[in-house]
């Protein structure tokens, strides 16, 4: 089974490629798995199976648990800070309202 490319005009088509996707030369295979971790660890994504997997990867082609510690502390601060700029009074974090929230809350 190929993957699916866009042609020029938008429209998909097979690719006689392999099915999974194959980063140009221009990341490293281990860094690619670790932006991969970093996407499907995300507060937006939560999906354990494919952090899993990612991992697992990421070990093999040399990675160390340093590494993808740091990668998931930077998900995890990532997703607080989005937590705290959507609740600003949860996790003691500091009120970020924009001006234009703090005006429509004055009119109403």
């Amino acid at each position: 089974m190929g993957s699916l490319r866009l042609t020029r005009h938008g429209r998909k088509r097979s690719s006689p490629r392999a099915s999974r996707f194959t980063p140009a030369a221009i990341l490293s295979p281990k860094l690619a798995e670790l932006l991969s971790i970093a996407v499907d660890a995300s507060i937006t994504h939560m999906y354990a199976p494919g952090t899993r997997r990612h991992i697992q990867s990421a070990l093999k082609l040399g990675a160390t648990m340093e590494e993808i510690m740091e990668v998931l502390k930077i998900c995890v601060a990532q997703g607080m800070q989005a937590s705290q700029s959507r609740h600003p009074h949860s996790c003691g974090g500091a009120s970020t309202h924009s001006t234009e929230e703090k005006e429509r809350g004055n009119k109403g």
